[in-house]
């Protein structure tokens, strides 16, 4: 106990305090804390893909390569959509993808 003490304070009275705030400060840390992952389906997906300007999800397939890439880099950001729905919602291998 007096090892964890010294490292906040010679004096152990003030030791003590500091550890009490240490101990009781608020803090990120996520080490077994339960995350939620969200999965969106497939319909979600292409109502994603509707809004972006794209009736229909096999128009990837024939789209410039460059406008391609920026709505599918797009997509990848919304939280929920894996690269192996995007794969099987547009009909684009995931290696595409992946180098979008």
């Amino acid at each position: 106990v007096d090892l964890a003490l010294n490292y906040f304070s010679n004096d152990p009275s003030k030791a003590k305090v500091l550890l009490m705030e240490f101990m009781n400060k608020d803090n990120e840390d996520q080490c077994l804390d339960i995350v939620v992952k969200i999965k969106l389906t497939d319909e979600e997906v292409r109502e994603h893909i509707r809004k972006l300007g794209i009736s229909n999800p096999s128009m990837f397939q024939i789209m410039d390569k460059d406008k391609r890439d920026h709505i599918l880099n797009k997509l990848k950001s919304i939280e929920g959509i894996t690269i192996r729905q995007l794969s099987r919602v547009t009909g684009l291998s995931r290696s595409i993808i992946n180098r979008a």
